[in-house]
């Protein structure tokens, strides 16, 4: 039985170390070989033409009042919570600050709080 012969290390490390500089002389060369075109005049407007600006807020949605209960008899009277609900929306604005217009995220929060009798 034959055993497999492996190359060395000085093997490896010279196949890699050539086939580096080969790589690299081909991106020279690629470098040198390959013409850039130049760039072309636009005549699409610029970012600061259409400055548009865009801002995120809260709005104000709805307001729910729910009634507490006194857990141990389990009756009212003991105030009520008050649920308001919030949207985030989305404001655009040109560039003197007019507003273009508006849109609902699909962010919503909600605020609660106890007000006692």
């Amino acid at each position: 039985m034959q055993e497999k012969k492996h190359p060395s290390w000085r093997q490896i490390t010279i196949g890699t170390l050539a086939g580096i500089n080969l790589m690299m002389l081909a991106l020279i060369a690629g470098k040198e070989s390959i013409a850039i075109e130049e760039s072309v005049p636009s005549l699409a407007k610029t970012p600061e033409h259409t400055a548009e600006r865009v801002e995120y807020g809260m709005e104000w949605v709805k307001t729910t009042t729910v009634p507490a209960y006194d857990p141990p008899a389990m009756s009212k009277g003991a105030g009520h919570w008050v649920v308001e609900q919030y949207r985030e929306m989305e404001y655009h604005y040109d560039m003197n600050g007019r507003l273009l217009f508006k849109r609902p995220t699909n962010q919503s929060s909600y605020m609660r709080y106890f007000k006692p009798q």
